[in-house]
């Protein structure tokens, strides 16, 4: 009787059936925290609902104006520089408010198809891919992103491993192409391709042709994020400087305070990436749970393949610079620039073991350790997390909460599909695909309100608002529908 090993040491066997068997059950896992999520309004305007209304737009052929969550507007490239949401935009004819979800999902699943194909160029132990996949899709910072919402470095994220594996094979003019895919993705990614190139030229510091294209596509990766970022953007928000630096005060408000900052404060910088640089004490531990997060999870393998920690230094950069403590937790869609980079690298650097056993062995340690490290990532964080969004294992996470789902729906289908809409946060992504969406309590020129009465997102002011609208306006607004906390007012 032939045992696994005999059938996973052959070329042409089983280990494909696998890698597919293993790719439908984690889409499935991905559908099941996506799908169930956002059909139970635990999506909101920001951001699924924000670039549903994009999508919206670029199909119609116009600019976004981001007024979904602003009383002025903004073109939507002055926040992030995303021409995927573009690209993307005929789908929502076809999938509606789940467009962004399934192209998210689609974007993950084939990522992890990547890492298998780089770790098949590397490694003789036909096992070793499987894992590298298993790792990739199991890892926290997939997990969490998956749960929340859409984001356009995601999807520029998966295409990472595959420029490793065009790379490695000699293919430059694909490989070309994907470093531009990438950094249309989302403003950020540029500097994120600059320290990748840099970090691969060790690998490659024997070959002079693969030297030159990583140094041109670092070069080309520096040119674009300034230009974006220093003159592009600013433009679309009337030359104001780039948005992003509101979360980065303590280094300056533009990237000429910053780098002085960082040159001159090089000490105060450096305990930047460890300490809570906040006055609460909620925040104290978070960066240190990320850490451990990171390290346990596989980037102690790195330290075998430092070129690949300096890859990671921008996104390091990005969140612990940060004066938002949500980018310094191991939540929401923060660390999935992490996933590919410390999966390829340590994949890579198992595969160079001449010993097959030991890289088995070795990548099995690394999925098992990933999987402990996601597991209580979803259980018991120190982070705050809304569980019930990101664990399939809670009888909750199919729960509804606060209001009828059904309700709710009935309630959506009353309003008009070209009506000016001001909706509570949870119910903007599913009212999205319009010409005029709000976010309560920005009522503007709305010809309908869809509200819940008690909202964890209101403030004092937004429930006094509503008490006047229902109560002391009621010659402006007639009730259209109530249930429970529900209701649908329409304008007089």
């Amino acid at each position: 009787m032939k045992t696994f090993e005999s059938w996973t040491e052959k070329k042409i066997g089983p280990l494909p059936s696998l890698a597919w068997l293993l790719i439908f059950i984690f889409t499935l896992i991905y559908i099941d925290i996506s799908f169930v999520n956002h059909y139970l309004f635990r999506s909101y305007a920001l951001d699924l609902g924000l670039y549903t209304k994009a999508l919206w737009d670029y199909a119609h052929f116009q600019f976004n104006d981001s007024l979904v969550f602003r009383y002025h507007a903004v073109n939507l490239l002055s926040d992030h520089f995303d021409l995927y949401l573009m690209i993307f935009s005929p789908l929502v004819y076809i999938f509606g408010s789940y467009t962004l979800l399934i192209i998210q999902i689609l974007a993950v699943i084939i990522g992890g198809i990547g890492v298998f194909k780089l770790t098949e160029l590397y490694s003789k132990n036909n096992i070793v891919p499987l894992l590298s996949m298993l790792f990739f899709f199991s890892f926290f910072g997939v997990i969490h992103t998956i749960s929340y919402d859409y984001h356009s470095n995601v999807v520029a994220s998966m295409i990472i491993p595959w420029f490793f594996y065009f790379f490695k094979k000699e293919k430059f003019l694909i490989s070309s192409l994907l470093i531009f895919a990438i950094l249309i993705g989302k403003e950020n990614m540029a500097l994120f391709v600059f320290f990748i190139c840099i970090g691969l030229m060790w690998d490659y510091r024997k070959q002079r042709k693969s030297l030159y294209f990583l140094a041109a596509y670092a070069v080309f990766s520096l040119i674009y994020f300034i230009t974006i970022v220093g003159v592009i953007m600013p433009s679309f928000s009337n030359g104001d400087n780039y948005m992003g630096f509101k979360r980065y005060q303590a280094l300056g408000n533009n990237f000429q305070e910053a780098f002085a900052y960082l040159i001159t404060h090089p000490f105060e910088t450096f305990k930047l990436l460890f300490i809570n640089s906040l006055n609460n004490p909620d925040y104290n531990f978070l960066k240190t749970e990320l850490h451990l997060s990171l390290l346990i999870s596989g980037l102690m393998f790195l330290f075998f393949k430092p070129n690949y920690i300096f890859m990671l230094i921008p996104i390091y950069c990005q969140k612990m610079f940060s004066n938002d403590p949500v980018l310094w937790g191991i939540s929401l869609q923060y660390n999935v620039e992490f996933v590919p980079i410390i999966t390829s690298g340590i994949f890579i650097w198992f595969s160079s073991i001449h010993d097959l056993k030991k890289q088995k062995r070795m990548a099995l340690i690394a999925v098992v350790l990933c999987i402990a490290v996601t597991k209580y990532t979803i259980i018991n964080p120190i982070t705050y997390l809304p569980l019930d969004k990101v664990n399939i294992f809670r009888k909750t996470h199919y729960i509804e909460k606060d209001f009828s789902v059904k309700e709710a729906y009935k309630l959506i289908k009353l309003i008009p599909k070209d009506a000016p809409v001001c909706a509570c946060t949870l119910f903007v992504p599913h009212l999205a695909t319009r010409d005029k969406i709000y976010t309560y309590p920005l009522i503007f020129d709305c010809e309908y309100l869809l509200l819940n009465r008690k909202s964890w997102t209101y403030s004092e002011d937004d429930y006094k608002l509503l008490d006047i609208i229902i109560n002391k306006e009621p010659d402006k607004w007639a009730i259209v529908k109530e249930y429970d906390n529900l209701i649908l007012l329409k304008r007089k």
